[in-house]
This record gives C-alpha cells, structure tokens and sequence, in this order.
C-alpha cells in the first residue's frame, strides 16, 4: 500500500476509533475522505490487517513527530507520566509494607503494567480468543503470576 494510499485510508479509521472506540471501527465503518462511500478492499488496501497497519504506522509518526512519545526510564521519572507514577507509588508502598521485596520500584512498575498492556494489545488486536470477562480473568491472573514473582 503506497502511503498516501494509506495515509488517505487511515486518517478516517483514526478518526473513528478515537471517537467512538475499538469496537465501532469496522470495515464497513472505514470511510473514505470525502465520507461518501465507505471503505472497501482494493489491490492497494488489500485487507483489514493492510488497514491496521496503517492505522498504526500513522500514529506512531504522529507521536514521534509531535515528540510526547515517552520512553523509559526517563519519560516515566518524577511524575512525568501521572497514571504510571501510581502504579510506581503503590509500588514504593509495597515495598516498604514488606509485601514486594526491595528493589528498583521503576522496574517493578514497567513489569506489571507492561504484562496488562501486551495482553490488552493482543486482546484488541484479535489475538486472543476470549469473551471479555474471560480476558479480564486471564489479566487478573497474570498480573497475580508476574507479582508472585516479586512478592517477598
């Protein structure tokens, strides 16, 4: 797919999935940029995965052009991320209660959020194959799986 091909493809997916989210970008919903017609496969968009793969080439170099693109360690220091500084701050605590045993509470962190993160990727990315409340166990699991093995 050349990239104006799909750049013109992607902007409108993009549109939807930050507007109404994963499951209202179909390819039936995929529009083109005039918003006339929908979206439909061709030699140059050849599939839903073609599709995708713009989408998500598209925003990486949209974050990386506007530069807030974070990156560990330093992008997640002294607050600079407030939701990830929660997580190290619950952390700190663990720590220090004697419930995790001593060690870098960055780490620590990025450990456990990055095992939620890679399962919430595969989930939306249709890798994995299981109801929501099912994948929401596995996650739970897992998050217990990865403490476990930092626990004191």
């Amino acid at each position: 797919m050349s990239m104006k091909t799909a750049d013109r493809v992607a902007e409108p997916a993009c549109t939807i999935l930050a507007a109404e989210g994963v499951e209202a970008a179909t390819m039936r919903r995929r529009l083109t940029p005039s918003a006339s017609r929908p979206w439909r496969s061709t030699s140059t968009t050849p599939n839903c995965e073609a599709l995708l793969a713009a989408v998500a080439d598209r925003a990486l170099r949209t974050r990386g052009e506007l530069g807030r693109a974070r990156r560990f360690p330093d992008g997640f220091r002294d607050g600079a991320s407030p939701s990830f500084t929660k997580i190290v701050t619950l952390v700190e605590e663990g720590m220090r209660d004697g419930l995790l045993r001593p060690d870098d509470p960055l780490e620590v962190a990025m450990t456990v959020t990055a095992t939620a993160q890679g399962l919430v990727q595969l989930y939306l990315g249709g890798r994995i194959g299981l109801a929501e409340d099912e994948f929401r166990a596995l996650c739970t699991r897992a998050t217990r799986r990865v403490l476990d093995g930092v626990r004191a």
